[in-house]
């Protein structure tokens, strides 16, 4: 029977971060894929050699050692649609406005005793703690007073953080909820 898991992680990453996520889990993983979107034109799923080439806002990382080919169904519009977990990670891309960068995330839900699957995900996972800690403190957008301090919620990549350095806010991509790199 099967065991499932979920993993999530928030984040923060520019194109230039997504660049350097794509080629360190290439790196880990060099047969790792980077499916474009979830409904595609053919029954194989349209593959780009790292996220920022993806046009889609969402981007799903296969491994197809863990999942050999991956299950579809036909809609009746004539496209297919693919997984959006289960055997694939979901990736969706952050949006950087003019003032802001919105925040991203990554997540799966997996059957635990699936072992190339597990696998997978402990290596995603694991070139994600790369990035290190950054701590953010949540602003007041009005008044940019800080709220509250040492925000570890969110794994911020190299580019996301020196984009914050430089004045743009990083928000929740869902909520009216602001931060900037606590100092």
């Amino acid at each position: 029977m099967p065991d499932y898991l979920k993993k999530y992680s928030p984040l923060f990453f520019t194109t230039k971060d997504e660049h350097v996520f794509s080629c360190h889990l290439r790196t880990v993983m060099p047969r790792i894929q980077f499916v474009d979107g979830q409904r595609w034109k053919l029954p194989a799923p349209p593959i780009c050699n790292e996220i920022p080439e993806c046009h889609s806002s969402l981007v799903y990382l296969w491994d197809p050692i863990a999942c050999g080919t991956l299950p579809f169904k036909i809609l009746p519009n004539g496209q297919y649609q693919g997984p959006t977990s289960g055997v694939v990670a979901q990736y969706a891309r952050a949006k950087q406005m003019e003032s802001y960068l919105t925040s991203s995330d990554i997540g799966i839900g997996y059957d635990r005793n699936d072992e190339r699957m597990a696998n997978f995900v402990q290596c995603v996972w694991s070139v994600l703690k790369n990035f290190g800690k950054t701590r953010l403190a949540s602003i007041d957008i009005t008044t940019r007073q800080v709220l509250k301090q040492g925000i570890v919620d969110y794994i911020v990549g190299p580019d996301a953080k020196a984009l914050a350095m430089t004045g743009k806010l990083l928000k929740h991509s869902s909520a009216e909820v602001y931060y900037v790199v606590d100092r």
